[in-house]
């Protein structure tokens, strides 16, 4: 049903060949396939698992109410929602890590940006909000999305 490329794992692929199957919301985290480390990736993670036209079909992710999407490949984790905004992991590389950037997150008044609210990890800032709640908000989501859940 679907062509991969060489070296994915075969979890991997059974993964998204039952998704395509359930149509499920999914988060994709790209990463280093032979580290497992995520890249922490934030645009173009949400949607459904689809399939390309073509003559070699392979995995695509297609953002909700959208009619293409980009190819799934170098996936270190994939996040899958129950319908009820509650996310749990479907499958994830053996080696997973969390990206380091958002490790020890933190929402902070930044001297150089005075008016607005920073999220700063261990290496500097992340994120600029124009209000502390939508900062905070924001940080709780990424350290979900990037923890590792056993």
């Amino acid at each position: 049903m679907f062509c991969f490329r060489k070296g994915t794992p075969k979890g991997l692929q059974k993964a998204l060949l039952e998704l395509y199957l359930s149509e499920d919301t999914v988060r994709i985290d790209y990463g280093d396939m032979s580290t497992g480390q995520s890249w922490g990736e934030e645009h173009d993670v949400f949607g459904i698992v689809r399939r390309s036209a073509g003559e070699v079909k392979v995995p695509l992710l297609i953002p909700l109410r959208e009619r293409g999407g980009q190819e799934i490949s170098h996936v270190v984790r994939i996040l899958v929602n129950d319908g009820n905004d509650n996310w749990g992991v479907y499958w994830q590389h053996d080696n997973y890590t969390p990206p380091k950037l958002y490790k020890d997150l933190r929402v902070i008044v930044d001297e150089d940006y005075p008016d607005v609210w920073t999220v700063a990890g261990v290496q500097g800032a992340v994120a600029r909000f124009d209000t502390e709640k939508e900062a905070t908000k924001w940080m709780r989501e990424m350290a979900f999305f990037h923890s590792v859940v056993e």
